[in-house]
């Protein structure tokens, strides 16, 4: 007498990896990966240089202040919220993750297209590996890229200090008030107290997941401009502050 044989039993139906839209491309969380490590070879990559040749030049920056810059990428109103906030679970991680190393591709980008001697080398963070670069990168320096600014070209100082240059990215405006750690105030503190060797300079880009990713205005020296009382700081949970432009 044979066995009588169970339900018969398939397999789970296969669901598609959701896709991304990022700066007009439709890509998987792998295909994403793949393509940045192309750096400017890859469409994404490629889109963040497009986007970086058409934004204002650092100049415009040091000579007025932030909303007073026309640029063509800034813009008012909609957008998403900004994810530069600490996540609530492992895809707002995942999200604020891949806006840092955009944000930090297009920096990359936008000040290898204006600044002498700008390379691959300027790239002290760990996002340099997601950008096909070696991993050579350190998270605990309180800044992303260093610069010897021997022209003065983005600090506008004459002195040739070595620029600590901090990446903000969101997916909004850059209106909103923006994280910044123990860390990397420290650090903006070091180079206040030392102007004639060093600068601390935050780049704030905006809507870096869209078709046009600008840079939204550069802050130098924010000890200054606190002291100034022309940012302010709000203490804020685990990332030690924000700040915000008044």
């Amino acid at each position: 007498m044979l066995p009588e044989l169970g339900p018969v039993v398939t397999d789970a139906p296969v669901h598609p990896e959701p896709k991304k839209l990022l700066l007009g491309q439709q890509l998987t969380k792998d295909e994403v990966l793949l393509d940045l490590a192309k750096a400017s070879a890859g469409k994404l990559g490629q889109a963040l240089s497009d986007a970086a040749k058409q934004a204002v030049a650092p100049d415009a920056f040091r000579s007025r202040r932030h909303d007073q810059v026309t640029s063509p990428e800034r813009r008012v109103g909609g957008g998403t919220r900004p994810t530069t906030g600490r996540g609530r679970n492992s895809h707002a991680e995942s999200d604020k993750e891949l806006t840092g190393i955009l944000g930090e591709g297009f920096v990359f980008e936008y000040l290898k297209e204006r600044l002498p001697g700008f390379d691959e080398s300027c790239w002290r963070s760990g996002n340099r590996k997601a950008y096909g670069f070696a991993d050579t990168g350190r998270d605990d320096l309180g800044y992303d890229f260093e610069y010897p600014d021997s022209q003065g070209c983005l600090s506008g100082c004459t002195d040739k200090p070595c620029c600590y240059i901090e990446v903000k990215a969101t997916t909004a405006d850059g209106s909103e008030a923006f994280p910044i750690t123990a860390n990397e105030w420290e650090k903006a503190q070091w180079c206040h107290d030392n102007p004639s060797v060093a600068a601390y300079v935050i780049i704030r880009v905006e809507r870096v997941t869209s078709l046009s990713p600008g840079v939204w205005d550069i802050l130098i020296d924010p000890v200054q401009l606190w002291t100034n009382k022309e940012i302010a700081i709000s203490h804020h949970g685990s990332t030690w502050g924000h700040l915000r432009v008044v």
